[in-house]
């Protein structure tokens, strides 16, 4: 309100709500919440994001830090907006938005719900070294990847193929007879590659 701002007195924050109460993504979207608030002195904005996917239990981020999370995918920018870019399954839960001065504190939440991403890989055929697969209901404004590596060891390193608008196949070639895969569908964004939708196969002996 920006009568409460002509006075020249001090007063506790107010959050200007600028998003809703709950959002139901597609996996691989993109969503914006913006968080404004006045008050006198001018309030900090900060944002409290779920719990199970921060490390070092480090749940609060500042906006005025202009916080890019390394090798993330989320981002607190200065005017106190939280985007997520290629929304993941991990990124459900409450997020909370926070204002605060030497007057007091003002919070709102929202809460994020996951849907699925309709796009997936299909197995088209397997050999003993080869897996030939193709994919569906994938979108133009994204970015595909195919990813493929061996099932065991769990760390063993993906093979990564950008899906280009003229593919409508892949094979994979050099595998191991007997061998248990992981091939996923992926969305690129900058350097993640964020799995939508994964299959396993065993090549033949």
């Amino acid at each position: 309100d920006p009568s409460l701002l002509s006075t020249g007195n001090n007063c506790p924050p107010r959050l200007i709500g600028l998003f809703d109460r709950t959002y139901d993504p597609v996996l691989g979207d993109t969503l914006r919440l913006d968080c404004r608030a006045v008050g006198i002195p001018t309030p900090q904005t900060d944002w409290m994001l779920p719990a199970p996917y921060i490390t070092d239990d480090v749940r609060v981020v500042n906006a005025r830090s202009s916080i890019a999370m390394a090798a993330d995918h989320r981002e607190v920018e200065e005017s106190g907006s939280l985007v997520i870019h290629y929304v993941q399954g991990t990124d459900h839960g409450d997020y909370t938005c926070l204002a605060s001065n030497p007057m007091g504190r003002s919070e709102r939440t929202t809460t994020i719900r996951v849907k699925n991403m309709r796009a997936s890989v299909i197995i088209m055929h397997v050999s003993s070294s080869e897996v030939t697969l193709t994919w569906k209901s994938i979108r133009q404004d994204h970015e595909y990847q195919i990813l493929y590596r061996a099932a065991n060891p769990r760390n063993s390193t993906y093979q990564i193929i950008d899906i280009k608008p003229y593919m409508r196949t892949y094979t994979a070639s050099e595998l191991t007879p007997s061998t248990t895969y992981e091939v996923c569908i992926a969305v690129r964004h900058k350097e993640l590659s964020i799995r939508i939708n994964c299959t396993s196969i065993v090549t033949r002996k």
